[in-house]
């Protein structure tokens, strides 16, 4: 499994994606741009990225973050530099076998 580092993550932040995201450790990201930052450091294929973000989603559902930060019904979903590592430490995981609900803890 390849590591997780902090280098990758930011140049995975320099991307077209995610222009105007600013610095990484005081930014609010959306799920779209968790979505972009894992795709791109995992090299997924743009016909691969539905299924994907629907990874994503399922890693959402099982509480990746906390309860009451969680996007509801009406309520948009903002996530920090700390929810991003956990969703990339999370792919990982998934990408080594791991079921997403024991990937998210």
């Amino acid at each position: 499994m390849k590591a997780v580092c902090l280098e990758c993550i930011r140049s995975s932040l320099s991307s077209p994606d995610l222009q105007g995201v600013g610095t990484a450790v005081s930014t609010e990201f959306s799920f779209g741009q968790i979505d972009a930052v894992c795709a791109d450091y995992n090299r997924i294929a743009s016909d691969k990225r539905v299924a994907f973000m629907g990874r994503l989603k399922q890693l959402q559902k099982h509480d990746i973050i906390e309860k009451d930060r969680r996007p509801g019904k009406g309520k948009a979903g903002t996530y920090n530099f700390s929810d991003l590592m956990r969703f990339v430490i999370a792919v990982e995981l998934m990408q080594s076998g791991l079921m997403p609900k024991m990937a998210r803890t």
